[in-house]
């Protein structure tokens, strides 16, 4: 929605990242290495859909493609018209196992870790890195070719904006969803139609 909201289309493609390691591949639990895969999500709006809508028909629609979880990007770009610019902007659900045991580490090894960062890169223009745990995090990345700091940021809020619309009602239509921060309305209301003469 918030891509949608933003580039002003009703049919718009982002890339979601899957694990690859789908159920219907013969043997997938015994095989060791990185099976991620990037694979295209289409969401086409029609005029009354609401917003839970459109998380039912996207569940629906991933559920019928998980099949394809692991057909390379590369391949169906390949067979798409826009080619290359088929997927320009991801959304990652990072939900890796973590065991805890090893995070809760046996200090009497004689070192511990500490201060752990690590730097993920994409060739994308713009990445959401959704992030779950006692509390939901989304972490943005992007291009700096494509935005720049501020317009991230307002992302960022627009984002915020649609969640807040849509935890207070589920039905809302998409057309009725607004991502208009109260410091936007202030500007455009007051700031913009300021007609007094200094």
């Amino acid at each position: 929605i918030l891509l949608q909201k933003n580039t002003n289309l009703d049919d718009v493609v982002f890339g979601s990242v899957v694990s690859g390691r789908n159920a219907e591949v013969e043997g997938i639990e015994e095989m060791v290495g990185l099976f991620i895969n990037t694979v295209p999500v289409r969401v086409k709006q029609e005029v009354n859909h609401t917003f839970i809508d459109v998380v039912k028909q996207m569940q629906k629609d991933s559920l019928e493609s998980a099949r394809y979880d692991y057909y390379p990007l590369a391949d169906i770009q390949s067979l798409s018209e826009v080619k290359r610019n088929l997927v320009n902007h991801i959304i990652v659900f990072q939900n890796y196992y973590v065991d805890h045991e090893l995070m809760s580490f046996d200090h009497s090894l004689g070192f511990e870790l500490e201060n752990i960062t690590y730097y993920e890169e994409n060739n994308y223009e713009l990445a959401a890195m959704v992030i779950p745990s006692d509390t939901l995090t989304v972490r943005f990345s992007y291009n700096s070719n494509a935005y720049d700091q501020e317009m991230v940021n307002r992302l960022k809020n627009h984002f915020i904006e649609i969640i807040q619309s849509v935890i207070q009602n589920q039905e809302i239509p998409v057309s009725q969803i607004s991502m208009t921060t109260d410091k936007e309305r202030k500007e455009i209301l007051h700031d913009f139609n300021d007609t007094s003469v200094t």
